[in-house]
């Protein structure tokens, strides 16, 4: 979560995926924006999976590398930032690149920093191509924050490209690469429509002014976070609640 030049709150996938899992975390998120909060000490077991995750990351690029695709890595492209990375995302696109790397795509108060954008043939905006997200994740079989996140994704790729992508694809920690059908499920996390990645893309956007005025949350202890959890909620019901990454939640 961030704040762009406007003081307008922008969001990100990983944002919505956590509210969805528990909305402590976006509370205190909200308050570091405001007021910088302490800074939880290092998890080495933390450390580790995320070092084995841009390995991973890193080895699929290779993999498509050495098969002969032409490459566009826009972190690594000059000027750094949010309005520069997505005119660079939007450029490699229109040039029919196969492979966009750290791609950056913003719809209004969304932003989506996306592991790979693939080539497919399928004429849309860009041209007689389109686009379609891969992402690479340690995990043995696909979790339903991991689908949140394609869906996500897609959602801003279609603003660019005129139409969803077909597919959304997930590179695992296995040899596995998972293919989902992106209208069957898309739906479920439309952000402008009923779904559910709508409805709690509307209540994230509630959450910084009903923070602003509340004095104190009601809630319960989050066995996960060590934090509190709001009890009118049922967001917190969902298990699998992520472990803080970043700051110390009170007890």
């Amino acid at each position: 979560m961030q704040k762009d030049k406007t003081s307008r709150l922008i969001y990100s996938a990983s944002d919505l995926v956590n509210f969805t899992l528990c909305p402590s975390i976006t509370l205190y998120d909200l308050q570091n924006l405001e007021t910088p909060l302490e800074k939880a000490e290092d998890d080495p077991y933390t450390e580790i999976l995320q070092e084995k995750g841009i390995a991973h990351e890193k080895q699929y690029l290779d993999r498509l590398i050495k098969s002969g695709h032409t490459v566009a890595d826009i972190a690594s492209m000059p000027g750094g930032s949010i309005p520069e990375l997505v005119e660079n995302t939007v450029a490699a696109m229109t040039e029919g690149v196969d492979i966009i790397y750290q791609a950056c795509l913003q719809v209004e108060d969304r932003i989506g920093h996306i592991d790979f954008l693939e080539k497919v043939d399928n004429p849309s905006r860009p041209g007689r191509h389109a686009y379609e997200v891969t992402d690479t994740k340690l995990s043995k079989k696909a979790a339903p924050k991991h689908i949140v996140q394609l869906c996500f994704y897609s959602e801003l790729l279609e603003h660019f490209q005129g139409s969803l992508p077909e597919y959304v694809h997930l590179k695992l920690g296995t040899a596995g690469r998972n293919r989902f059908i992106s209208r069957t499920i898309t739906p479920i996390t439309k952000s402008s429509g009923p779904g559910m990645s709508g409805f709690y893309l509307k209540s994230l956007r509630i959450i910084p002014s009903r923070a602003a005025t509340a004095d104190t949350v009601h809630g319960s202890i989050c066995a996960q976070t060590g934090g509190y959890r709001m009890t009118t909620c049922p967001w917190w019901l969902i298990s699998g609640t992520p472990r803080s990454k970043n700051w110390k939640m009170p007890v």
